[in-house]
C-alpha cells in the first residue's frame, strides 16, 4: 500500500503524517477510499488527484505495478516522479481491449509507451522497459497461436 500510493499522497503536497493518515484511510477502506471523508481530511485538490489516479490505476494498474516490478533490479531504480509519469503514459496509452488476465501488458500501445518515456527514464531503465514490451509482443504471439491452435483443434 505504502509503496504504490505514498509517492502519490506526498506529489499530492500532503505531509508525511497526512500521507500515512491517507494509507490508513485506504486500509480501512479495502483499496476504495470513500472520497467524501478523504476530500473532509485533505481538501478538493487532493481529492481530485486521487480520483484521476485512481482512474489511471484501475484500468493500466496492473501494468504499471508489472513493469516497475521488472524495473526494479534494474541498476537505476525508477523514482516516484518517474512512476508517476509511467503510470500517466499507460494511462494515455491504455488500449480499450479485451485482453487475457495473463498478459498484464496487451493492453497497452507499448510503441507509445516507449516513445513518450524516452523523455521521462534513463536509457537503462528505457531498456528495461523495452524488455517488458518485447516479453508483451511475445505473448500476444503465444495468446495468437493458441487461439489458431483451438479454432484447428474444433470438428
Amino acid at each position: 500500500m505504502k509503496a504504490e500510493h505514498w509517492p502519490i499522497f506526498r506529489g499530492m503536497g500532503l505531509t508525511p503524517e497526512q500521507a500515512e493518515r491517507a494509507c490508513a484511510l485506504r486500509l480501512e477502506s479495502g483499496q476504495k477510499t470513500n472520497y467524501a471523508r478523504f476530500r473532509a481530511l485533505f481538501g478538493d485538490a487532493p481529492t481530485e488527484r486521487l480520483i484521476e489516479f485512481d482512474q489511471i490505476k484501475d484500468k493500466a494498474g496492473a501494468t504499471a505495478r508489472a513493469l516497475f516490478a521488472s524495473l526494479y533490479y534494474i541498476d537505476e531504480p525508477v523514482t516516484a516522479q518517474q512512476a508517476k509519469h509511467l503510470i500517466e503514459i499507460i494511462g494515455r496509452t491504455w488500449q480499450k481491449k479485451p485482453v487475457p488476465w495473463y498478459f498484464w501488458g496487451q493492453g497497452c500501445d507499448w510503441d507509445r509507451v516507449l516513445a513518450e518515456a524516452a523523455s521521462v527514464l534513463s536509457p537503462a531503465q528505457l531498456q528495461g522497459v523495452r524488455a517488458v514490451a518485447a516479453r508483451t509482443r511475445a505473448g500476444e504471439v503465444f495468446s495468437a497461436a493458441n487461439k489458431e491452435a483451438v479454432a484447428v483443434a474444433k470438428p
